[in-house]
């Protein structure tokens, strides 16, 4: 009987040990500068396409950043297709929608992946013997960024109290992403005894093109997207544990601001006086969420042939 209990105690550690094993790591998950990254399927479309029939294009996408994306009021998530000539490749649909693709957690480091087919009909003109041309797949898609660097909340910054402190104001720098294509790459603090400023560095890193989420022009068989709905992005809190200090932020412009040269800081500051957190340094999170619309697009050339008679 004490045997059987050992045995049975020991595989309870085995299987504690091992699931721990599996775990360990996947805590920082909040890492990478990607969002949704597109590869089209090997063979589909082929190089090269010999007759008229049926041309098959695949394109794998998946989410390897930290938020789930889905198709919303029809432009939040969506996948196009162009570079092509509709008299010669007339596709079954030229768009499909993300309906769900969910992004890296705790408990999947790796994110979801679907496949996007399209088919087409093609058919060479009269006279007509190669046709060549650069197949576009397009995403078009809303994302978030979240940070939350830890830093120190002291209201005596300069000293003038003769007491033994838990942190020291400092800036925090941030590298290799989290989880998403806008990043925070810093946080600048500037103390004082009455209110203390958070500059926030921001910069786009996923190698794609950030939108203002609330457009439907990203589409690229609309008008395109203005000047005024390029590199926006929205933000949507800064807090100091349960001290939302967003409205304080600036430069914003109904709480969205605008990247210039894939970058950008604002100001944020929280008031020491009036915000009634404890005499005495501590660290805390400061919160950090933006969203924003974020595209991107790969290419292939493909080349049809007509076939011999």
């Amino acid at each position: 009987m004490k045997k059987e209990a050992f045995l049975l105690l020991l595989v309870f550690f085995l299987i504690v040990g091992c699931s721990q094993q599996t775990n360990k790591g996947n805590d920082n998950f909040r890492t990478g500068t990607k969002g949704l990254v597109m590869s089209f399927i090997p063979g589909s479309p082929p190089d090269r396409f010999l007759g008229d029939g049926k041309l098959d294009v695949a394109v794998q996408v998946k989410n390897a950043g930290t938020t789930s994306i889905e198709n919303s009021n029809g432009f939040g998530g969506n996948i196009y297709l162009t570079g092509f000539d509709r008299n010669i490749i007339a596709f079954d649909k030229e768009a499909d929608g993300i309906n769900l693709l969910g992004g890296r957690n705790l408990y999947d480091p790796e994110g979801e992946i679907d496949i996007k087919e399209f088919q087409g009909n093609v058919k060479l003109a009269d006279g007509v013997d190669t046709y060549k041309t650069t197949l576009m797949a397009t995403a078009c898609y809303s994302y978030e960024t979240t940070a939350a660097p830890m830093v120190c909340i002291d209201p005596d910054p300069f000293g003038s109290k003769t007491k033994q402190k838990a942190c020291t104001t400092q800036n925090v720098g941030l590298s290799g992403g989290q989880g998403a294509p806008i990043s925070v790459t810093k946080v600048e603090l500037n103390p004082s005894s009455e209110k203390l400023r958070f500059t926030i560095h921001f910069s786009n890193s996923g190698g794609g093109m950030v939108y203002d989420m609330n457009s439907q022009n990203c589409n690229p068989y609309s008008t395109g997207l203005s000047s005024k709905e390029k590199n926006v992005v929205s933000v949507e809190e800064v807090r100091i544990g349960s001290i939302d200090i967003t409205g304080t932020c600036k430069p914003l412009i109904d709480r969205k601001f605008t990247l210039i040269n894939n970058a950008r800081n604002i100001m944020c500051e929280l008031d020491i006086q009036s915000s009634g957190i404890p005499q005495s340094a501590f660290s805390s999170p400061l919160l950090i969420r933006v969203r924003y619309g974020y595209t991107t697009s790969i290419s292939k050339s493909i080349e049809i042939i007509r076939p011999p008679k």
